[in-house]
């Protein structure tokens, strides 16, 4: 399974001219959010097999407010 962070270790250098692509590759592309995934992985990994329910609870939350955040961030125009 690929890492959430891996796509942007393979970014095309330059970065691109548009500093909101330049900007979201440098977020997930630093050895910092690397280690924050990382953390989140083995934590997932140390505590999911005993408490499924738990953790797959908390990540459905987790990806439902990111989803949330991004459509306010960014709403549908019409």
């Amino acid at each position: 399974m690929e890492l959430s962070h891996a796509w942007a270790s393979r970014a095309p250098q330059p970065l691109p001219v548009n500093f909101v692509h330049a900007e979201w590759i440098t977020l997930h592309d630093n050895p910092g959010f690397r280690g924050f995934v990382d953390f989140l992985r083995a934590e997932l990994d140390r505590i999911g097999p005993a408490q499924e329910d738990l953790c797959r609870d908390f990540f459905q939350r987790a990806v439902a407010l990111e989803f949330s955040f991004f459509e306010a961030a960014y709403p549908v125009r019409t």
